[in-house]
């Protein structure tokens, strides 16, 4: 389902209501989502019944993207029909126009709940590969991650509908709109909090963060970009039923796509809301909670990032409430070659000054005469009461923010993008 902007505002909402708990973040959106976001992981699934021949495991493994050049998000899983799978696969391979196995079934990263693939193939097929490694990868997804690395805040995939004329001015006001808000917007500013926040830090210091769009223009008929399209178009529910008009969707971080802006959508104002929202503060630093959804694209972003940046080392302070706790391992119960063992928290065991002629007192540091939290302060203690009436009070707006997004959220549901 398309809708109007608002409901971005909807789910920033929801982000606010859980940077209640989890401290806003002063780096941009689009910056935090390249440096912290792993991208979603979509699935293959090896179906067949038996064993596999030799030749078919060579084969299975030429469908391998798991590393090197070639990484792509995708993981390959081999199911065997006859060691009695779940009833849903069997009865997703039943719905295929071909059932003939060994196949591979392309399908969306499981938590979307789709149950329909990208893409269906015979494993024994020789054009199998060629099909399927279409759907990975194609010129623009290569292009799009190159200008995102380099520092992209965004770009625009611009899905042409057919008609030129209504393409042509769609996509010259995008550019236009693009431009001017290159120019106008201001990234957000570190406050001293921040600076002293890990996650309110730029994580790579040699990838300078600036404001930079582009836009990459698609043709339907672009066969090369069949796999792209077929994804974009499976975004949302109903994208398919406006084929026929001009189609805009931003993407940033690694390879995440907001919702698409079809035809009158692609105005002035939807834009600058986007842009905006791509540019601000990271309120969410968690990934679900905020819109769109990811592609499918071969990309090694940690790799890639591995020689343009810099990693800040960051000393974390001690875990508050564990000071009185060592770490015991049992592994008495595993053999040679495996990992499993028991973890526990034991009191450790109170360590006995020796007395010596020369000791002294130990030091008094002001951190010392601190309590951790409010639950450590002394009964009747005033900073206690104090910290009790914000903890509550941040409880009350916490729930109210969230009864308000949710209000939102149904909102959202049920009206469209004009």
């Amino acid at each position: 389902m398309r809708f109007e902007f608002y409901s971005l505002m909807a789910a920033a909402l929801i982000s606010l209501a859980s940077a209640t708990v989890t401290n806003a973040c002063s780096v941009p959106v689009f910056r935090y989502a390249l440096e912290r976001w792993q991208p979603d992981t979509f699935q293959a699934l090896v179906l067949h019944r038996g064993s596999l021949s030799d030749e078919q495991k060579k084969l299975i493994d030429s469908f391998d993207r798991s590393e090197g050049k070639r990484r792509a998000n995708v993981e390959l899983v081999t199911v065997d029909l006859d060691a009695a799978p779940p009833p849903e696969l069997l009865s997703l391979l039943e719905k295929q126009k071909e059932t003939e196995l060994p196949r591979i079934l392309l399908m969306p990263p499981p938590f979307t709940g789709s149950a329909t693939p990208l893409w269906s193939g015979k494993l024994e097929d020789k054009t199998s590969l060629a099909s399927f490694n279409a759907q990975v990868d194609s010129p623009v997804r290569r292009e799009t991650v190159k200008r995102l690395l380099a520092g992209d805040s965004a770009v625009w995939l611009c899905l042409e509908s057919g008609n030129k004329a209504a393409d042509d001015k769609a996509f010259k006001l995008l550019d236009a709109q693009l431009a001017k808000l290159g120019k106008e917007l201001k990234l957000p500013e570190q406050t001293p909090e921040d600076l002293e926040d890990p996650d309110s830090q730029v994580r790579f210091e040699k990838l300078p963060v600036r404001i930079a769009f582009s836009t990459i223009r698609i043709s339907r008929d672009n066969s090369q970009e069949k796999g792209l399209i077929d994804q974009l178009m499976k975004t949302e529910d109903d994208l398919l039923e406006e084929s026929g008009k001009p189609m805009v969707f931003p993407v940033f971080g690694r390879g995440r796509a907001l919702w698409a802006y079809i035809g009158a959508g692609i105005n002035e104002e939807n834009i600058a809301e986007a842009a905006q929202f791509l540019i601000g503060p990271c309120s969410c630093q968690i990934k679900r909670q905020n819109p769109g959804s990811d592609l499918l694209l071969t990309a090694d972003w940690e790799g890639s990032l591995e020689g343009l940046i810099e990693t800040k080392d960051v000393e974390l302070p001690p875990l508050s409430g564990l000071e009185g706790f060592t770490v015991d391992v049992d592994d008495s119960g595993s053999s040679e070659g495996e990992t499993a063992a028991d973890v526990k928290l034991v009191a450790k065991t109170p360590e006995v000054p020796i007395p010596t002629e020369t000791a002294s007192p130990p030091a008094t540091t002001p951190s010392a005469e601190k309590t951790d939290s409010p639950a450590e302060a002394p009964a009747g203690s005033a900073d206690g009461v104090v910290d009790g009436a914000k903890a509550l009070q941040r409880n009350i707006i916490l729930l109210g923010i969230a009864g308000f997004a949710l209000l939102a959220g149904i909102t959202l549901l049920v009206r469209k993008k004009q």
